[in-house]
């Protein structure tokens, strides 16, 4: 025990010096980006990092004298090596003079919440002792708990979880007990004790992304409580990646694409004790050490599928309903499940197999009036293209969307528009719309298989433009084979549609490579290495991957959040409190967008500080509107 907690302690330390060590790398800009934190749950590491922190604090007074002198530098600089007139021509010193009093104030943000994490960390997140189960109790074979864990680190991300509720409405429209987990409204201690029943089975959803990690703390989490118990793993990531994720020890079955049927019948199954389960169509399952992969399941007709928020499902709806807010994005709603298109970066090439199912129109509307009837003014349609673009659905749709005062979020084909359907989308309550335009140029557009050019997309941003809806424009940088005048291009293209439509959003992401699309095979041929294993993708996200065929990935990420902090401010950030921090980085960020300087660019360290504490703000979030 002894030599853990001492191996705890020197973990502890070597995270923080690393973090130290990451400030000196960002100024002198020598090293990429260490992506350490104290992010480890266990007792020792969160007890470790409360220590750490408070000895930074007790350091605050040295800092404090170290200030002046530090700015003492500064004004050496200006004076002894610059001449004013080139200082005010180039503006550099004046850069120079701003980042380093931004790194000077992160430094003191940085120390600061570190202090408070480490400490409320220790003292709210601790890992608790959970009493282990009777093994003489007998499972719950009606009882199947569907979870769903976070999957961001950012408070203002959380929507209602429709991949567990589709889920869990079929299981109850088939007379099994369902209980939920989500991990954004619920307290851990809920899953403990759904857990202390002794289910059937834990089914857990995730994405490629941050989510993996958090799945995977849940997974770990339910073996420590009762080592037998079936985990079933589904959705986009482990549907495109079941071998590898069956080859964790902490996944037992994996549910391949659409899960509602396959997860029934494993039910079945479990309930009748079979340990053979070579007959469930979409199903990966280990037999003997070994690996298995079922043949895959043709789709079912989603206008016979329950109503997610029925049964248990409503529940969950009304609590994001009681948080929501001014919020829009919370309450979500599925009219339609796949795309008719295939965007190379795009996962629905490989989950939908481009077979595009929409609802008909009785049961839109009886879906509709059930949300109504449960409170829902405002909600965003989950589908990967509103009504799959079917126009003939949209003047059927809209009617019902005006009748009921619906507020709305969607997203669009950028040429779908003409000036009758954008007015049409107005008046039926479309608050915001999203469009993904990727690219200005007809060479990355046929690349990326987006099934558009340059034409539609002027055509559509001259329609939409005309109109005051609110709208996002979103743009992609670092594909495989990009080159430097082609990302140029791109930006300047940012200015373009903000020049053509004022106020309109324009974040510019970093190409990620998602496993089962058309362009991951083209990556793999530029040098990109998957992970090896599932934890390996946790980090897949806009602001962290590092492709190999990228010169300066940190330009990227740069470009990245400098383009949410300048053009997204407005939508996320735009309230007192946020205001009182990321105001004045907004200004500096309209600046670097303006000059194209991503120098010295501190703000990814404010924001990896702010990410690297989501937990925090998250668990403070929670406790407030609990």
């Amino acid at each position: 025990m002894v030599k853990h907690q001492f191996a705890d302690f020197n973990q502890a330390l070597k995270i923080y010096f690393r973090r130290t060590v990451m400030w000196v790398q960002l100024f002198f800009r020598e090293k990429q980006l260490d992506n350490a934190g104290p992010t480890s749950p266990s007792n020792g590491l969160a007890a470790m990092s409360a220590f750490t922190s408070l000895l930074a604090l007790f350091l605050m007074p040295a800092i404090g004298i170290a200030r002046p002198v530090f700015w003492l530098l500064i004004l050496a600089f200006f004076f002894f090596n610059i001449r004013w007139w080139n200082f005010m021509r180039r503006e550099k010193g004046f850069i120079f003079a701003l980042q380093a009093l931004g790194l000077n104030y992160v430094l003191g943000v940085e120390i600061m919440t570190a202090a408070v994490y480490g400490v409320l960390s220790y003292t709210f997140s601790r890992e608790k002792s959970v009493p282990g189960l009777d093994s003489s109790r007998p499972v719950n074979k009606n009882l199947v708990v569907l979870a769903y864990a976070n999957a961001s680190p950012f408070p203002y991300h959380a929507w209602t979880p429709l991949a567990i509720l589709s889920l869990g409405s079929y299981l109850e429209q088939h007379g099994i007990e369902v209980e939920y987990f989500d991990e954004r409204i619920h307290k851990k201690q809920r899953f403990q004790d759904l857990l202390m029943r002794k289910p059937l089975l834990v089914g857990l959803s995730t994405m490629t992304c941050f989510q993996i990690k958090n799945t995977l703390r849940l997974a770990k989490l339910a073996r420590s409580i009762d080592p037998a118990i079936p985990l079933v793993w589904g959705g986009t990531h482990p549907s495109m990646m079941a071998e590898q994720t069956l080859e964790s020890e902490f996944a037992d079955f994996v549910v391949k694409g659409e899960g509602e049927q396959t997860l029934l019948e494993l039910v079945r199954g479990l309930q009748e004790g079979k340990t053979d389960h070579s007959d469930i169509q979409g199903l990966g399952w280990k037999d003997s050490g070994k690996n298995i992969l079922n043949e895959d399941r043709d789709f079912l007709d989603i206008n016979d599928l329950p109503f997610p928020y029925d049964g248990k499902g409503e529940d969950i709806l009304l609590e994001y309903i009681r948080r929501s807010g001014d919020t829009l994005e919370n309450i979500g709603y599925e009219s339609s499940r796949g795309c008719p298109h295939k965007c190379g970066f795009c996962y629905n090439v490989y989950f939908h197999k481009n077979v595009c199912r929409v609802k008909n129109v009785e049961k839109v509307r009886s879906e509709l009036q059930k949300l109504k009837e449960l409170g829902v003014n405002k909600m965003t349609f989950y589908d990967d293209t509103f009504l799959a673009g079917k126009k003939d659905m949209m003047q059927n749709i809209l009617p019902l969307l005006k009748e009921m005062e619906f507020k709305w979020i969607a997203n669009v084909r950028i040429n779908t528009f003409n000036d009758e359907l954008l007015r049409q989308f107005k008046e039926s309550g479309c608050v915001y719309l999203f469009f993904g335009v990727e690219s200005p140029d007809d060479d990355v557009l046929k690349f990326i298989r987006k099934g558009q050019n340059r034409r539609m997309i002027d055509e559509g941003i001259e329609t939409v433009s005309k109109g005051d809806i609110p709208t996002l424009y979103s743009l992609i940088i670092g594909l495989p084979g990009e080159t430097e005048e082609q990302m140029n291009r791109t930006l300047d293209f940012a200015d373009e549609i903000r020049r053509r439509h004022p106020g309109a959003e324009v974040p510019i992401q970093p190409y990620v490579p998602l496993p089962g699309t058309l362009l991951y095979q083209e990556a793999l041929k530029y040098g990109f290495k998957a992970p090896t294993h599932l934890e390996g993708w946790k980090n897949f996200t806009n602001d962290e991957v590092r492709n190999p065929w990228i010169k300066n990935p940190r330009l990227l990420h740069a470009i990245y959040i400098n383009s949410f902090m300048a053009f997204r401010y407005e939508r996320f950030l735009k309230n007192f409190w946020s205001s009182l921090i990321f105001g004045p980085l907004h200004t500096l960020s309209l600046w670097r967008w303006e000059h194209r300087n991503f120098d010295y660019f501190i703000e990814l360290y404010l924001y990896l500080t702010y990410k690297r504490l989501g937990r925090f703000f998250i668990f403070v979030e929670k406790l407030i509107k609990s």
